[in-house]
């Protein structure tokens, strides 16, 4: 009877204390009924008797309907007291065995699509050689060239030898050994979802560059903090950009307007739409580019030729410099 009822209260096909407990205590009271009380009826119980006995006097005496009013109030102020005062532990959220792994890296502003693409092999042949993943999908570039990220799936728990913390740790500790890129990792599993982060400092200040010196040094003494994983700040470096600061005296000489020199230097470094094909009821733009589509230096820019009016062309620099700026990389809005 024990042994049939530890299989009907088994979780997950494993026997647990609560399997175990409740099979003890369902399986004695079913043996008790039907072993001690089968030739009696349940009136003639001497348990049931002596609760028939019990709960009489309780209700015809004013002073014991009290009493126990009294000690349920008792027991039910200190059992929620339990809480408060930390005698029973309750956890609301608890962390579950992470099932994937999430690598994301960052490269600096400007970093080739080839280059993270590199770097994301490197990530990718670390995990190739980790029994605990079971299969991973990797996305290289998207919006921003200079970002790429990985999501690994790891084998079900009860196949693995670690746990997925351990193996969590494992994937950050060789990662971060990559060079060139800022690596983040972290985990998610089948529970609710939490915020990226636990905690979140902010800095305020009149001067950015005073702002991020302030919350690199912050940064460094949390990473020497115990129990603090993968801190990392959100501020990203300046996207370097090309400015060209037009002389407008020797452009309105030479016939030229801003959007005439905006217009050449699109062409050249965008193209330009000549015609439309279409195909299988597809309309598809036919772009003319320059021969070498990348340009890889301020000085190839400045020997651009920009057409004038009668034909004539003339290099860029004439008319215009070409300089090197940074620009905001990401602008972030709160509310305080």
């Amino acid at each position: 009877m024990v042994v049939l009822c530890g299989y009907a209260f088994r979780v997950d096909g494993e026997f647990g204390i609560i399997a175990i407990g409740a099979s003890i205590i369902f399986g004695s009271a079913m043996f008790v009924k039907q072993f001690m009380f089968h030739n009696k009826s349940l009136e003639e119980a001497g348990v049931i008797k002596w609760y028939e006995k019990t709960l009489r006097s309780i209700i015809t005496s004013k002073s014991k309907r009290f009493i126990m009013l009294g000690v349920g109030l008792s027991l039910l102020v200190a059992a929620l007291a339990t809480f408060p005062t930390g005698i029973l532990k309750v956890e609301m959220m608890p962390d579950d065995d992470p099932t994937t792994v999430e690598i994301t890296m960052e490269a600096p502003q400007g970093t080739s699509l080839e280059t993270m693409e590199n770097i994301t092999a490197e990530a990718e042949q670390i995990l190739f050689n980790m029994p605990e993943v079971e299969s991973f999908s990797m996305t290289v570039g998207g919006n921003q060239k200079n970002t790429s990220s990985i999501n690994a799936e790891l084998i079900d728990e009860k196949l693995r030898e670690k746990d997925g913390m351990a193996v969590l740790e494992e994937v950050r500790e060789k990662v971060e050994q990559i060079a060139g890129a800022q690596i983040t990792v972290k985990a998610s599993s089948q529970g609710p979802p939490t915020s990226d982060y636990d905690i979140s400092v902010s800095f305020l200040g009149e001067d950015m560059d005073e702002v991020k010196a302030t919350a690199e040094e912050h940064l460094a003494v949390l990473s020497t903090m115990e129990g603090v994983v993968g801190p990392k700040l959100n501020v990203q470096d300046a996207a370097p950009q090309i400015q060209f600061d037009i002389n407008n005296n020797k452009a309105k000489a030479l016939g030229l307007t801003a959007s005439d020199i905006a217009g050449e230097l699109r062409s050249y470094i965008n193209g330009v739409t000549a015609t439309t094909v279409k195909f299988d009821n597809t309309e598809v733009d036919v772009i003319i580019k320059m021969e070498n589509e990348e340009i890889t230096s301020t000085d190839q820019l400045n020997n651009l030729f920009i057409t004038l009016k009668n034909g004539d062309k003339i290099p860029v620099s004439v008319v215009a410099q070409v300089v090197e700026v940074e620009g905001l990389s990401e602008i972030i809005h709160e509310d305080f």
